[in-house]
């Protein structure tokens, strides 16, 4: 525990509150991904019982740009099909232009084991035409079944949907109102969400906050068509950063590393 909290000061360079999040293996275990805002992405994990951290390297990611926010996520629970989205801010150098990108690492061959370090290879960046804040998956119900969506929050105060073409082998934005009606009427920007399922994916409860101060929280039923049966509001007079839903019914276990240990 101690060395997972000494590894990040070895980061070359800062990140923010997007720039750190968690990958579980098709064996259970955790790894964390923290990038730094100049460029470099590293892995901290366990290996062979002791803690380690190597970096990973992402291709489509220039110089002189600044990562913003990273999520990553493991489709299947046999092997390892990991999706890992990062978003850049690239300033040219002549210009002093902003551009702004969106690229999703994965492996299409579904038959293909595939490994962190391939899949950082395999990139398809999209640009964007605003700044991105915060970037989150979740899963979706489409026609073909339950799909991982990327969900991606803007300067434009709009949270943008997006969803995986299987044929195409791309990614591609789609109007949020039908699969997600809480997130299209967002009027400021959004800096932080959350979306919690319940165990029968038949009810979800969805949480935003952001800059104007305002978390909203809804109870959507998605049996159907998803539609908003609930929804609550508090204001506050300062942005409001993070929203995280709980279960009370979900426990932990206690790490080996961890047990006999007072905290």
């Amino acid at each position: 525990y101690a060395h997972l909290i000494f590894l990040p000061s070895s980061l070359p360079s800062q990140g923010n509150i997007y720039t750190l999040t968690p990958l579980t293996d098709a064996k259970g275990f955790t790894k964390i991904l923290v990038a730094s805002l100049q460029r470099k992405v590293y892995c901290l994990e366990f290996t062979s019982g002791r803690p380690c951290m190597r970096e990973v390297p992402f291709t489509y990611i220039p110089g002189g740009a600044e990562i913003i926010s990273i999520d990553a996520v493991n489709r299947s629970v046999i092997q390892e099909d990991f999706i890992i989205g990062i978003t850049i801010i690239k300033k040219d150098d002549v210009t002093g232009q902003q551009s702004h990108f969106f690229n999703i690492y994965s492996d299409w061959d579904l038959n293909c084991d595939s490994a962190l370090d391939v899949v950082s290879q395999n990139c398809l960046p999209l640009e964007l035409d605003f700044v991105p804040y915060h970037l989150y998956h979740t899963k979706t119900k489409t026609k073909h079944g339950w799909e991982t969506v990327w969900l991606l929050s803007g300067s434009d105060s709009c949270i943008h949907l997006y969803h995986s073409d299987d044929e195409s082998h791309s990614y591609q934005e789609v109007e949020c109102s039908e699969s997600f009606p809480e997130f299209s009427q967002t009027t400021n920007i959004t800096l932080w969400m959350d979306v919690f399922y319940s165990s029968d994916n038949k009810k979800r409860v969805s949480g935003t906050c952001g800059e104007s101060g305002t978390v909203h929280m809804f109870h959507v039923n998605v049996e159907a068509i998803p539609q908003i049966t609930a929804s609550h509001t508090v204001s506050w007079d300062y942005p409001s950063v993070t929203v995280k839903i709980f279960d009370l019914k979900t426990t932990l276990s206690v790490p080996n590393f961890l047990q006999g240990m007072v905290l």
